[in-house]
């Protein structure tokens, strides 16, 4: 007889691995488009194919990031890398600085 709960597990499981697929497929799509265009709109469909596989991933519960690009799961690390050039990026990182300075006094 089948355990409801280890297939209930093994559901979600596979679940969560077919939409990190899927969110893996979308950036490929996206990364090939900035390459063979240069720039990406932001109306791209390859740019809400990302959104959309995101917004899944966060729905089921797929929060944390495996060490990789920036050998560190923290998005002030991923603000930190591309405030180097975007403007709004760095804006952003000095405003979380300054509310961080704030907090501790």
């Amino acid at each position: 007889m089948k355990d409801p709960q280890m297939d209930n597990q093994n559901q979600l499981q596979e679940e969560k691995e077919r939409l990190i697929r899927c969110l893996k497929k979308s950036v490929k799509h996206l990364m090939e488009e900035s390459v063979t265009k240069k720039t990406v709109h932001e109306e791209s469909s390859n740019v809400s194919a990302v959104c959309s596989s995101v917004d899944n991933c966060l729905q089921a519960g797929l929060r944390r990031r495996s060490l990789g690009l920036f050998k560190t799961n923290s998005s002030s690390a991923l603000l930190q890398k591309i405030s180097k050039e975007c403007g709004e990026a760095f804006a952003v990182l000095r405003r979380i600085e300054e509310l961080e300075k704030v907090g501790r006094s």
